[in-house]
């Protein structure tokens, strides 16, 4: 994963391909089983990305929570939504698209 668009796009897209999972465990009050993991993963992906080297503790903080509860938003309420729609929502709410614009600058 080389840049914000890619990581979102990949969580969105394996979320969405377990949603079946992912209602049970918001039905039934379980999503702290997986909330840990799942920032733990992000984190590695933060990481992963030189573009966000830059990101203070807050910002990554917002980020992890973010993308989380969007997710689970996403999943919840079966949001016809693609993936696709999901990631440039956030990336213009969270003005990260110059992110993006960045890294294809640098190819």
């Amino acid at each position: 994963i080389t840049s914000i668009q890619q990581a979102l796009l990949q969580c969105f897209n394996n979320w969405q391909r377990d949603s079946q999972v992912m209602e049970l465990l918001i039905k039934n009050d379980l999503i702290y089983l997986i909330e840990q993991p799942f920032y733990t993963f992000l984190e590695k992906i933060i990481e992963e990305i030189p573009d966000l080297d830059n990101l203070d503790n807050t910002q990554k903080i917002f980020v992890l929570g973010g993308v989380t509860r969007t997710i689970l938003d996403w999943i919840s309420t079966k949001s016809t939504k693609s993936s696709t729609e999901i990631t440039e929502s956030i990336l213009t709410l969270i003005d990260l698209r110059y992110l993006v614009n960045s890294s294809k600058n640098d190819d």
